[in-house]
């Protein structure tokens, strides 16, 4: 009767020490699964902040680029005035207006058709005092359509400044 009950007790210690084995191992593998979450969660705002940044750089690569090629502006778009030629009027950080009739870089649509008739447009709400890197080269053109060329300033890019 001493050999069984020995042998049951050996038994029990043994199951018990089993089970605390696995509950130290399953423990220690959510333990891993966590820090590997997290690991996953940091390195995703990593490779984020990463992605932004280099969306960043290669947009200030990009106006670094344009300013080295064309002249260079921030304004903001404050109206659009139309008689013979639709003039699209920016304003920069100092004040001063700049007039634009030739604008090549068709990425925005600055104006939208105006209430009174077909033909009078107005600024797009969309873009009415937001800011604007504009690069611009002063070019010939008839504007007319007359045959007289004069110089005036073309802008080739737009880029909306994000505030």
């Amino acid at each position: 009767m001493k050999k069984i009950s020995l042998i049951a007790l050996i038994g029990l210690v043994l199951t018990a020490c089993t089970d605390d084995s696995k509950k130290l191992s399953s423990d220690n593998a959510k333990s891993d699964a966590t820090q590997n979450v997290n690991k996953k969660d940091n390195s995703t705002d990593q490779s984020q902040a990463l992605s932004k940044d280099s969306v960043s750089n290669t947009k200030a690569n990009e106006i670094e680029s344009l300013k080295a090629k064309y002249k260079y502006l921030r304004a903001k778009l404050v109206s659009v005035d139309q008689g013979d030629l639709i003039h699209h009027i920016f304003k920069d950080e100092n004040g001063k207006e700049h007039d634009f009739m030739l604008i090549e870089d068709r990425t925005f649509n600055l104006t939208v058709p105006g209430k009174s008739d077909e033909y009078s447009l107005l600024v797009n709400p969309k873009y009415k005092n937001k800011y604007f890197d504009i690069f611009y080269k002063v070019e010939k053109h008839d504007l007319l359509g007359w045959g007289t060329k004069e110089s005036c300033d073309v802008v080739k890019k737009l880029i909306l400044v994000e505030q």
